[in-house]
C-alpha cells in the first residue's frame, strides 16, 4: 500500500459476507399477506379524496384520458391549465379503445381531454380552490 494504490483483496469478504440462505415463503404465508393487505379502501372517508395533478396524467396519441373509479373515492384534479369544455357524452363515441358514451368528459386548453365515470373536481394548482 505505499505505492499508492488500494489492495482491494484485503478484508472485502468480511464485509460483503458470505452468500448463504434461501428464503422460501410457501403459499399459506401468502394468502395471510394478502388477506391483511387493502389496495383498494371499500369506503373512503368524506374528508379523503384521490389527489391527481393534470400533468401525471399519460395521455393517448390522440389526447386522450379515460379514467375508471371506484364510485366511493372522490377525485380532485389539481391543474392550472384552462378548462376549454364539460360535460356528459351524449352519443356513442370510443376513446382510448373504450366506448365513453355516458361519461363525463373534460377537455383543457393543451389539447387533453378526460374521459370519468365520476364526477371530478377540478382544483386549481395556484389558488388550491
Amino acid at each position: 500500500m505505499s505505492d499508492g494504490k488500494i489492495d482491494l483483496d484485503i478484508g472485502t469478504g468480511s464485509l460483503i459476507g458470505p452468500v448463504e440462505g434461501e428464503v422460501i415463503v410457501g403459499p399459506a404465508a401468502l394468502d395471510d399477506l394478502a388477506g391483511d393487505a387493502r389496495l383498494w379502501p371499500s369506503a373512503a372517508p368524506a374528508d379523503e379524496a384521490l389527489v391527481l395533478s393534470l400533468e401525471e396524467l399519460l395521455p393517448d396519441v390522440e389526447g386522450t384520458v379515460v379514467m375508471l373509479t371506484d364510485a366511493s373515492l372522490p377525485v380532485n384534479l389539481v391543474t392550472d391549465e384552462l378548462l376549454a369544455g364539460s360535460g356528459v357524452v351524449g352519443e356513442a363515441f370510443c376513446a382510448g379503445g373504450l366506448d365513453v358514451e355516458g361519461l363525463y368528459y373534460y377537455s383543457f386548453a393543451n389539447g387533453l381531454t378526460l374521459y370519468s365515470d365520476t364526477d371530478i373536481v377540478i382544483v386549481s394548482a395556484t389558488t388550491g380552490a
